[in-house]
């Protein structure tokens, strides 16, 4: 479809550039959740590339950075397949899936989905520090903090 932007009127172009984003935000969150499968894989090679860095910046544009991030990400959680489904999807952005990576365990994972499926990133960021904070609080030992309650903070 071939648009000539220069003739649409300000409102209309507005909702296509906002349409446009949020379809190229779903696919790019798409690709970096497809890296680490790419990695153990190494299907990188098939698109003649030497790792899984030089094919995330060919194919996709992703910096460096950004593949680290993904790659460390679902060293934490790909274990826990229905967060990380979340991501794969397009259902949830990583970072809000990130703001959890801290406290999930498995008896935190049900309280960590309801907090990413239910919650902004910025509310999920401070509930997930009141638990820390309550958890060493309670225990010394951030690392093994007791179980929360769901819809808890």
């Amino acid at each position: 479809m071939r648009f000539d932007f220069c003739d649409m009127g300000s409102d209309e172009l507005l909702k296509h550039s906002l349409a446009c984003g949020r379809r190229l935000k779903a696919v790019e969150t798409e690709f970096l959740a497809t890296l680490p499968e790419i990695r153990r894989r190494t299907l990188y090679a098939r698109a003649e590339c030497r790792d899984i860095y030089e094919f995330a910046a060919k194919m996709g544009g992703v910096a460096r950075t950004t593949v680290d991030e993904m790659l460390r990400l679902h060293g934490q959680i790909g274990r826990f397949t229905r967060l990380w489904r979340l991501i794969e999807s397009g259902a949830q952005g990583w970072s809000k899936v990130r703001a959890v990576a801290s406290v999930l365990t498995e008896a935190t994972e049900p309280w960590c989905y309801d907090l990413v499926t239910t919650q902004s990133r910025r509310v999920i960021e401070d509930r997930v520090a009141a638990y820390r904070r309550a958890a060493q609080t309670l225990s010394g030992h951030p690392e093994t903090p007791p179980t929360p309650r769901p819809n808890s903070a």
